[in-house]
């Protein structure tokens, strides 16, 4: 069996594993295939099914004249509901929500965000199927039916005025009379059902709670009952756009409560234009409240939010918003629409509605998993708000990102994929957190030793992983992008010289949401670091170690400080010390530490992914040929995590071992 073929077989073969059952129903399906040749040509063929698909390619894949074989791909248009007024709704494109809605749509009417206001128009066309209904409360027989302390609360309860009526109230001033219904509306107006506008969640229930007056204001007596009514109705998630200069303990025990039972608590950081560090706002910089402030659609600050690392978690659009207004007798907007509302009263209902997607999304998450999952999901602010570095949270909430990661895997730390680099068989194990093999797999003939690297990553930004296959010496140095369904996409060359292997990492090191494949030579060559474009050109280069070593290095990348941009890891080679250095994506070293005892000479592979999951990246670490199969776990800054480390495979082997995560179900 020649090279090539075997390299072939390592790239189909890889892939393999990462499909699901219901990828593999699409064996019998009919396959579109495109031939390229050298001269640039092309030709399409058609296959029944997979089988024929890969026979084809083992029958004609080696031709001489045949420069690519790959599936026909298909696109489509991100989710894009039709409600009339969508298209006027900026602040949805701003977070990624139609990407959101390709994964999850908000379908689940038991996911409940209680909305505390002055009041909802629970009648309005595009949010009346999504009003709560106690359905253990009889309406209007005046008894307290589920003994919950409220007579009549079909839908609510009106701690303002001590009744059932929880729709704004005559005589309410313009901002009062329509603010809860604007945020009921960006929270969960009814989505794709072809009139007005399209909440964050499409199919999600509203809980109204009346607590503030006609005139927008209320007390904190009021706002804690209110925040425990939700609780005890079955309320997921609080949204409270409100402020006010002073603490309240009663308040904060509220809170805490809701805390208690489960409930994310999310509020509005105020439009004051303070640093709530030196002048804090309540209930925003309570304990246990996620805080957001309002930025433009491009993710500038708006000139009227408050801000502070203390108070603020996370920031969404809360400028130009377009949303559903009461439409009561005598309002100001017969439509039930308007634009215009500006404040972080209407930033709030952006995050408290993606905690509903991604809650609907994986039911079983815990409260403490969505805050941070919340958190984690944002992109950094820092670059553009130079005035306020770390002052907006984590920074502008992506809905994509949030659902992505509320997966049931992710929540549970990455899985750790290793396979050996030479000697030991192209036998791939996937380990639990524990360090226990679930799963083992070969991605060629059980009797090549060759060499090969691979990389796990969302290489075109639509949220599916793709495997990126470096070929090993000898051959070309070429970087293969494998799909989700395991087809060679394309390739390129990563290096001009044809004898040295490529090693390969991928992450967004500059912050751009779209991962960057990053590539070395192997052993033999200078430790330069080339950071591709998804199309092949060179956007960065540096050297790791001085020129004068040339034992070659392993890389790896991944966001360490949670800063939104990928650190590249770079491993001694043989040869070196058991190295771990640490650099941004200019070549600045950020930090280095020492993998194993400084007797090792065997080289260090390195790899990143939360496998403790805690929402940061760590550094995993394989030790080279000559080492025993010791796998490492390292938080960013160099001390092991929780995990430790195990050994891959016998502790008799030294034939080194490859390391790399990935998210799956298992």
């Amino acid at each position: 069996m020649s090279r090539a073929f075997v390299l072939f077989m390592l790239v189909i073969s890889v892939a393999v594993f990462f499909l699901s059952p219901r990828d593999t129903a699409s064996a019998t399906e009919r396959v579109d295939v495109v031939v390229g040749y050298t001269d640039g040509s092309f030709t399409t063929v058609s296959f029944n099914s997979n089988q024929q698909y890969s026979n084809f390619i083992q029958t004609y894949g080696s031709n001489p004249r045949v420069s690519f074989i790959e599936k026909n791909a298909q696109y489509q248009q991100a989710r894009v509901p039709n409600d009339t007024l969508f298209s006027s709704q900026n602040n949805l494109i701003a977070i990624n929500a139609p990407e959101a809605w390709d994964i999850e749509k908000g379908l689940q009417d038991n996911v409940i965000v209680a909305v505390l206001d002055a009041g909802v128009d629970i009648s309005h066309s595009d949010l009346s199927p999504r009003i709560w209904v106690n359905e253990d409360e009889i309406p209007g027989n005046k008894k307290d039916d589920d003994h919950n302390g409220y007579v009549d609360d079909r839908n609510g309860w009106d701690f303002a005025d001590s009744s059932t009526d929880i729709t704004p109230h005559a005589g309410s001033s313009l901002t009062a009379e329509h603010h809860g219904t604007v945020i009921a509306g960006i929270i969960g107006a009814t989505g794709n059902n072809t009139i007005g506008v399209s909440g964050v969640a499409w199919g999600i229930t509203i809980m109204p709670v009346r607590v503030l007056g006609v005139s927008g204001s209320g007390n904190s007596v009021d706002v804690a009952q209110g925040v425990k009514y939700a609780a005890d109705n079955g309320a997921d998630i609080i949204n409270l756009s409100f402020v006010g200069p002073t603490s309240s303990t009663l308040l904060m025990q509220a809170i805490q409560y809701a805390r208690s039972r489960g409930v994310l608590v999310i509020a509005s950081a105020g439009n004051d234009n303070v640093n709530l560090n030196t002048t804090p706002k309540y209930p925003v910089c309570h304990t246990g409240v996620i805080g957001v402030a309002s930025v433009t659609n491009s993710g500038v600050k708006s000139s009227f939010s408050n801000y502070g690392s203390s108070c603020i978690d996370i920031s969404a659009p809360g400028e130009n918003i377009l949303s559903t207004v009461s439409t009561e007798s005598g309002t100001a907007f017969p439509s039930g629409y308007s634009s215009g509302w500006n404040g972080t009263s209407f930033s709030s209902p952006v995050v408290a509605g993606v905690a509903a997607l991604a809650f609907a999304h994986q039911p079983e998450i815990t409260r403490e998993q969505l805050e941070t999952l919340l958190v984690n999901s944002a992109s950094s602010l820092n670059n553009k708000n130079p005035s306020y570095q770390n002052q907006l949270g984590s920074g502008l909430i992506s809905a994509v990102k949030a659902v992505v990661v509320s997966t049931p895997p992710t929540l549970r730390g990455a899985t750790i994929l290793t396979f050996p680099l030479t000697n030991g068989g192209p036998q791939l194990r996937w380990f639990s957190q524990s360090g226990s093999a679930y799963r083992n797999a070969f991605i060629a003939h059980p009797d090549y030793r060759g060499t090969g690297s691979i990389a796990v990553c969302d290489i075109d930004g639509n949220g599916k992983n793709e495997i990126l296959y470096g070929s090993g010496g000898g051959v070309e140095s070429r970087i293969h992008l494998i799909s989700h369904e395991g087809v060679d996409m394309w390739s390129f060359r990563a290096f001009s010289s044809p004898q040295n292997g490529v090693r390969i990492a991928c992450a967004d090191t500059n912050g751009d949401g779209v991962d960057d494949m990053i590539a070395i030579r192997e052993e033999g060559s200078v430790s330069e670091i080339r950071i591709f474009y998804q199309n092949g050109a060179i956007r960065k280069r540096f050297f790791a170690w001085s020129g004068e070593f040339m034992g070659g290095m392993d890389i790896a990348a991944g966001d360490l400080n949670n800063d939104g941009k990928a650190e590249i890891i770079a491993g001694m080679g043989s040869g070196g010390l058991p190295r771990v250095q640490v650099f941004n994506e200019d070549g600045v070293a950020l930090t280095r530490f020492f993998a194993y005892g400084l007797g090792y000479r065997g080289g260090v592979n390195v790899s990143t992914g939360d496998v403790d999951g805690d929402g940061i990246d760590d550094i995993i670490t394989g030790a080279g040929q000559g080492g025993g199969p010791h796998v490492r776990a390292f938080h960013g800054y160099g001390t092991l995590t929780s995990i430790a480390s195990f050994f891959a495979y016998s502790e008799s082997f030294r034939g080194g071992v490859q390391v790399a995560t990935f998210t799956t179900n298992k």
